[in-house]
C-alpha cells in the first residue's frame, strides 16, 4: 500500500511518523558528523600544544636535573675556591655560593616559565566550536516545528 499513487500520478504524502522518523535520522547523522569534526579539531589543538609544550618541559627537565645533580659539587667547589683564593672565612664562602646557585636557578626556571606562559589557552578553539555546536543543537532541539496538520 505505501507505493500506491493517487489518480494524479503522485505518491501520497508521508505519514507524520516517516517524516519525524526521517528528519530525526538526518539530525542524528548531523550529530554524528559534528561530534567527529570536534574531536578532529580536539586532536589537532593537543598536537599543537604539546609541540609548543616540549621545549620549556625539556627546559624545566634540564633545570631539574642541574640543579639536584650539580648543587652540591659546586656548593662545595666553589665555596672551597672562595676560602682558599679570596681567603674568606668558611662561612661566607658557603654562603655566597649557596646565593650564586639559587640565582642562576632562578633565571633558569624564570626562563622556562616564560616559556610556559606562551602557551596561552591550547584548547581555546576546540572549546569555542564545542560551545557553539551545543548552542546550535539546543537552537535545533527547541526551533519550533510546522504543524503537521498544515
Amino acid at each position: 500500500m505505501d507505493q500506491q499513487t493517487t489518480l494524479n500520478g503522485h505518491r501520497p504524502p508521508d505519514s507524520a511518523v516517516e517524516e519525524v522518523s526521517r528528519n530525526m535520522g538526518d539530525f542524528l547523522d548531523d550529530l554524528q558528523s559534528l561530534g567527529e569534526l570536534q574531536m578532529q579539531l580536539f586532536k589537532m589543538d593537543l598536537r599543537d600544544a604539546s609541540r609548543r609544550l616540549v621545549m620549556p618541559i625539556v627546559l624545566s627537565g634540564v633545570m631539574v636535573l642541574l640543579f639536584l645533580a650539580a648543587l652540591p659539587v659546586l656548593l662545595i667547589g666553589v665555596a672551597w675556591v672562595l676560602v682558599v683564593r679570596a681567603g674568606l672565612g668558611e662561612d661566607v664562602a658557603f654562603l655566597a655560593t649557596a646565593v650564586g646557585t639559587l640565582l642562576v636557578t632562578a633565571l633558569i626556571g624564570y626562563i622556562a616559565w616564560r616559556g610556559f606562559g606562551r602557551l596561552g589557552d591550547p584548547l581555546a578553539v576546540s572549546l569555542k566550536e564545542c560551545r557553539q555546536n551545543l548552542i546550535w543543537i539546543k537552537h535545533a532541539l527547541s526551533k519550533p516545528r510546522r504543524s503537521l496538520d498544515a
